[in-house]
């Protein structure tokens, strides 16, 4: 599956949404790292200091396919499922909780060609430790 370079997904370090969460880092998979094929994942942290994991998915590779709105689908299936097996966990011990999604709008101009481009990022915030999942 081909990306389109940038993507709004690999741009989230340093911007601020919606909580008061702010995006730290990007968290860069070795190479070897099996999953994140359509995700992108940050270190975030709020005003009190509590750090948490972003998954940023990334939907760009989509419109590169033979058939982008089959492909769309899935992927926005795929994120509702996860979705809804951490909302149904919500309380259990032992297993990584959602602490808030979202859909931010990323909009950046080229200052070559004075055009803008628009691209969503729909991400998962995951509380405690902070791990790669």
């Amino acid at each position: 599956m081909g990306y389109a370079e940038p993507s709004a997904a690999n741009q989230l370090e340093g911007r601020s949404l919606e909580g008061g969460w702010i995006v730290i880092r990007k968290i860069v998979l070795p190479s070897q790292a099996t999953g994140g094929l359509f995700s992108v994942g940050y270190e975030i942290q709020n005003a009190n200091g509590d750090s948490a994991f972003l998954k940023a998915l990334d939907f760009s590779g989509a419109f590169a396919e033979e058939q982008p709105t089959l492909e769309l689908q899935s992927m926005a299936a795929s994120y509702n499922f996860e979705k809804q097996v951490l909302e149904k966990c919500r309380g259990l011990s032992h297993v990584v909780a959602a602490i808030g999604d979202g859909t931010p709008t990323i909009r950046e101009v080229n200052d070559e060609s004075l055009t803008s481009s628009f691209d969503l990022a729909l991400i998962n915030f995951v509380g405690g430790t902070l791990a790669i999942i």
